[in-house]
C-alpha cells in the first residue's frame, strides 16, 4: 500500500511543479510581449 501512496504523492508532486510552470510561463510571455510592444 505504501507504494500506491508513495506513487499517488509523485504525481501530487508533478501536478504541482506543472502549475507553478504554467504560471511561470504566463508570467515570462506577459513580460515578453510587454517588452516588445515597448520597443515597437
Amino acid at each position: 500500500m505504501a507504494e500506491q501512496e508513495d506513487s499517488y504523492d509523485a504525481i501530487d508532486c508533478t501536478e504541482i511543479a506543472t502549475e507553478i510552470l504554467n504560471h511561470a510561463r504566463a508570467i515570462v510571455t506577459a513580460r515578453v510581449y510587454e517588452l516588445s510592444r515597448a520597443a515597437s
